[in-house]
């Protein structure tokens, strides 16, 4: 991971690197752009691609900017994430 953060790679780390940059070339990839999502709404459109293409792996950016279905008193953020 040092190798990614910097960039720079030792000689025998760029060999590897570009023999498995194949595998990752021709995957699909989706991309939503969906604003004002709650968790709950995010969980059920992954649950639908899961079953329409097969997802394998989501990743998420800004999930601060994810709503919670149901707000907590606490405000235990990463028991809000959980629910979903």
């Amino acid at each position: 991971m040092n190798s990614f953060r910097s960039g720079l790679f030792r000689p025998d780390e760029l060999h590897r690197l570009n023999n498995q940059l194949p595998r990752f070339v021709d995957l699909p990839l989706y991309i939503g752009q969906t604003r004002g999502n709650n968790i709950g709404a995010l969980a059920s459109k992954l649950r639908r691609l899961k079953v329409k293409y097969g997802i394998k792996v989501a990743v998420v950016d800004y999930l601060q900017r994810v709503h919670p279905t149901t707000p907590r008193r606490d405000g235990a953020r990463y028991l809000e994430v959980a629910e979903g």
